[in-house]
């Protein structure tokens, strides 16, 4: 049997797209994550908010899907204290292993920059839409994916 290679993956985000906060659901992200797991597929998960209630709450969103899968993922979270820190995904992005890929999930208005910093820490990127709110700023990412040669959409 091939041992299918490891892809670690950073999620930058806690809201309602990642892991449904604030509703009685999960989101879209966290429960694709786990699809993927489940179909097979090995790497760490990271996970990076900027408010320490966001990452409180997704440490139990994680706990239930845990438990509705049957088997655990154990993530490794920034900020990993109290504080809120909104350059933890930063931290993250020092800490993951390679090879490794970036799911960003947060206010529009930073997506430029987010998306921005995990193209120059070599990270491919999938951004929700939209990529960024004005056209410069999707040119500017492009520019920088060329220049980096990794995938960002």
């Amino acid at each position: 049997m091939v041992k299918k290679p490891q892809l670690n993956i950073l999620i930058i985000g806690t809201g309602m797209y990642v892991s449904g906060r604030g509703t009685d659901g999960y989101g879209t992200i966290l429960p694709a994550v786990y699809e993927w797991m489940r179909k097979g597929r090995q790497g760490d998960i990271y996970i990076a908010g900027s408010r320490s209630e966001g990452i409180e709450e997704i440490k139990k969103k994680v706990r239930e899907l845990n438990e509705l899968y049957g088997f655990t993922i154990t993530p490794k979270y920034y900020p990993d204290d109290v504080a809120d820190d909104h350059e933890a995904y930063l931290k993250a992005m020092k800490g993951i292993s390679r090879p490794a890929c970036a799911l960003i999930a947060t206010p529009d208005n930073i997506h430029r920059k987010v998306a921005g910093d995990t193209i120059q820490n070599g990270l491919h990127s999938l951004v929700v839409k939209p990529l960024a709110p004005t056209l410069k700023e999707v040119e500017e990412l492009i520019k920088l994916q060329e220049t980096h040669q990794v995938y960002c959409a």
